[in-house]
């Protein structure tokens, strides 16, 4: 005695599981596994499951929209994934990059901070030795400046002291009658006596200088560097 597929229940018809595998892609196992656990209207008769096709079709369309929309969050889930990771690669990227020419630029800087520094070095060299007072002049005159003459420096403090005019030294000669015959307009060095060749006295002063005796206690030094005189007087010490 062979046993029905269909199992009429009033108004409901029920397909066995291999009858209604026919109806969607399922394996007759998978349509029993879903009987038994109630996710369909089934019912157990004669050692099989009978199914409700109409309830295994609204599961299957179901299960087939949650697959579908759990497709498209995965692929939104791994789009943000992906750009999340070419961002990531971007950056090391970009930080090994600016690790590589931290050595460059530190380098570079170094280099003209050595420059920078030689070339000061090497212009205050040269305008000390080449910038006269001569060659200083035309051009502050052309930017409206003046410029004092040039005073030569001596060792001695006691040279660049300023004396009394009426002041009477120890020699019997005044500073007034000791001077009368040189011009002191802008300054005149005072040496002690003791200065009675011109290598004693060239040995004051820092430039090269020439020394013209005009008396026995008065007399001129020439700058030779700048070119400038200026009187001097010998007095005791």
């Amino acid at each position: 005695m062979s046993i029905s597929p269909v199992i009429e229940l009033g108004s409901i018809t029920l397909l066995s599981a291999t009858a209604a595998a026919e109806y969607v892609p399922y394996t007759i196992e998978f349509i029993e596994t879903l009987a038994r656990e109630g996710s369909v209207v089934s019912v157990y008769s004669n050692d099989q499951w009978f199914v409700d096709v109409t309830s295994l079709q609204n599961f299957y369309a179901q299960a087939s929209l949650e697959e579908s929309v759990r497709a498209r969050l995965m692929n939104a889930k791994q789009v943000r994934d992906d750009e999340v990771v070419a961002l990531y690669r971007a950056r090391l990227a970009e930080i090994a990059e600016t690790h590589q020419s931290l050595p460059q630029k530190a380098l570079f800087h170094t280099v003209a901070l050595v420059c920078c520094g030689v070339g000061a070095g090497i212009f205050f060299v040269l305008a000390n030795e080449y910038m006269t007072p001569e060659l200083l002049q035309p051009a502050a005159a052309t930017a409206g400046f003046e410029m004092s003459p040039f005073t030569p420096q001596v060792n001695e403090v006691r040279d660049t002291v300023s004396v009394p005019n009426q002041e009477v030294v120890d020699i019997g000669v005044s500073v007034t009658e000791m001077t009368e015959s040189i011009d002191i307009a802008h300054g005149v060095a005072l040496l002690p006596s003791s200065s009675t060749s011109a290598r004693a006295v060239e040995d004051f002063f820092s430039d090269p200088v020439r020394v013209e005796a005009v008396s026995s206690t008065t007399g001129q030094i020439h700058n030779v560097r700048t070119n400038e005189n200026m009187p001097y007087v010998q007095i005791p010490h």
